[in-house]
């Protein structure tokens, strides 16, 4: 059993974990519990199983992320969904950054202001996919590595806005020109993209 870490402004924590391949009666009751009525309802509404599985056990994850960061969950009834889909803090108290990739889960919940992408590193991605992202980007992607290093940066400055798509990181090329500062992360097969304001020292956790 990990302890509980109060937040630490200068330290963000990333927590990753395995994804369940159902929802338990134990995951409803918590989700019912800490989230708002309006959070539960899209997820109830959700008619792709799949995507409903992770949605549950992505806000099951976000309780648990409060445990250990030491905020209270009756924050969590404070979170909403923006227009562009992403969940959001009313009044911005904190902030919080999902992400998914095959199985694994990712999840950011804290005070500085952080954009996340996580992806499972497979064989090297088929010949198209990176002459598409060469083409998006007008970067030479010379194999896996760059490939999955370029996507998780990009992804990252998406989520780190609220209110930038992808089409607009790609028309504008911001990870050349954005003023975050994006650090990589491997651990085994895993790649963690991280943009932050400023440098930041990052922790990641397996839970």
């Amino acid at each position: 059993m990990m302890e509980t870490n109060i937040i630490n402004k200068e330290q963000p924590v990333i927590y990753y974990t395995t994804l369940n391949n159902s929802i338990t009666s134990k995951t409803k009751e918590t989700v019912n519990r800490y989230f708002s009525d309006e959070i539960v309802i899209r997820m109830d509404r959700c008619t792709n199983p799949r995507l409903k599985i992770r949605q549950y056990l992505s806000k099951e994850l976000i309780v648990e992320v409060c445990r250990l960061t030491g905020i209270h969950h009756r924050e969590l009834k404070e979170i909403y969904y923006a227009e562009n889909g992403k969940m959001v803090f009313r009044d911005n108290k904190y902030f919080i950054s999902m992400s998914y990739s095959q199985n694994f889960i990712a999840c950011y919940l804290g005070m500085v202001k952080v954009g996340v992408d996580m992806e499972v590193m497979g064989e090297l991605p088929l010949t198209n996919k990176i002459s598409v992202l060469q083409n998006l980007t007008d970067e030479t992607v010379k194999g896996k590595l760059d490939f999955y290093t370029l996507w998780t940066k990009i992804e990252s400055i998406v989520k780190f806005y609220d209110n930038i798509d992808m089409y607009k990181v790609l028309q504008d090329k911001m990870w050349k020109s954005t003023s975050l500062a994006i650090g990589r992360y491997i651990n085994n097969n895993l790649i963690f993209s991280i943009a932050t304001e400023k440098i930041e020292k990052i922790k990641i956790i397996k839970l």
